[in-house]
């Protein structure tokens, strides 16, 4: 990407609480059809371009920041934060 003169940044995804277990939900056409478990361990990396976020999940494409970040679940009483890091 930075080859092509885009700016990406690498951002980490970490769950605040007990549970550990990150999901994605698949979605089309508005309907949920599976969710794809990203980590048992509350910890997950994409990359973002602009407004968009990248990963194995949504395909060189991306997904807005915000519909992303709605698609990302986990437990009741645990919560996900995300952070631009440097390095991974």
């Amino acid at each position: 990407m930075t080859r092509l003169g885009q700016k990406p940044e690498f951002l980490r995804f970490t769950i605040r609480g007990r549970a550990m277990v990150m999901g994605f939900d698949e979605i089309s056409n508005g309907v949920l059809l599976r969710t794809h478990q990203l980590s048992t361990r509350g910890y997950h990396v994409a990359v973002r371009l602009g407004d968009k976020v990248i990963d194995a999940y949504t395909g060189p494409a991306g997904l807005p920041f915000r519909e992303y970040m709605a698609r990302l679940n986990t437990s009741p009483g645990s919560t996900i934060a995300e952070e631009v890091v440097q390095t991974l």
